[in-house]
């Protein structure tokens, strides 16, 4: 049997949807690690927060996402598993909901499974939101960035790194345009706010990051997901499942 390729994701369904469009006898799935923003990564574990002992949500994969959050955990698992990793897919749609801040450091994602996990009152603890998108963000991303580089360097990932930079989705293959309602997202904006990210990226990491050409960001409202700007058509997915097979060419993969 030939050896498969390991794929970590740090990242949204956009990553992990697109694995589904490679051949499973020859990649596989290592790690999703999703709804955490990097900023939350490189921030103080907090680990030991009472709010991850009662929370309401019935999912297993949301609660191993909220502890991962809450452990800021993504550094601990390429540490520990650098070696196992032959792939790193990161796309940024997570951190589309901006982070928690506090003044001793520490950071929660401003996620859904935050939101929806009713373990955690923000305001009565002194959390305040800073907006993805703002100058304050884009200073603590690009300093966690900065960081998540040097780690790659460190454990030899960087040269295993595949950074997604895709626009959200204007429409649906069906012909839908979003937002679909008054007060939902607009794409252009967030289009917008994603640039200066993907720039930063570029400049810092250079051909990992990987362009999905913007006539191929077209949404599917038949999606399993159901329909949103980062829920794409299949011809994102293939055209993403073939930049990771190319990449992937040559790669000394791990054995196990």
């Amino acid at each position: 049997m030939a050896t498969q390729i390991n794929i970590f994701i740090f990242g949204s369904c956009v990553s992990r949807d697109a694995i589904g469009y490679l051949p499973a006898d020859s990649y596989s799935l290592s790690k999703y690690i999703a709804r955490q923003s990097l900023i939350s990564s490189f921030s103080p574990s907090l680990r030991d927060h009472p709010a991850l002992k009662s929370t309401n949500l019935d999912s297993g994969f949301q609660q191993e996402m909220l502890r991962g959050d809450f452990e800021s955990s993504l550094v601990a698992e390429l540490c520990d598993n650098a070696h196992q990793i032959d792939l790193l897919l990161i796309d940024l749609v997570d951190e589309r909901g901006g982070v928690y801040v506090k003044d001793d450091g520490s950071v929660i994602s401003n996620s859904l499974v935050v939101q929806t996990s009713g373990a955690l009152n923000l305001a009565s603890e002194n959390y305040r939101l800073v907006r993805f998108g703002s100058d304050e963000h884009f200073s603590l991303w690009s300093n966690a960035f900065d960081m998540l580089v040097d780690l790659l360097g460190k454990t030899g990932l960087i040269g295993h790194l595949i950074l997604l930079d895709n626009l959200w989705a204007r429409e649906t293959i069906q012909g839908e345009t979003f937002p679909l309602s008054e007060g939902g997202v607009d794409p252009n904006l967030m289009n917008d706010r994603f640039q200066r990210y993907y720039s930063y990226a570029r400049e810092h990491v250079g051909e990992a990051v990987v362009k999905v050409p913007d006539i191929l960001c077209v949404a599917d409202a038949k999606h399993k997901w159901g329909s949103a700007p980062f829920h794409y058509s299949d011809q994102f997915y293939f055209y993403v499942s073939h930049q990771i097979r190319r990449r992937s060419e040559g790669l000394n993969v791990s054995s196990s």
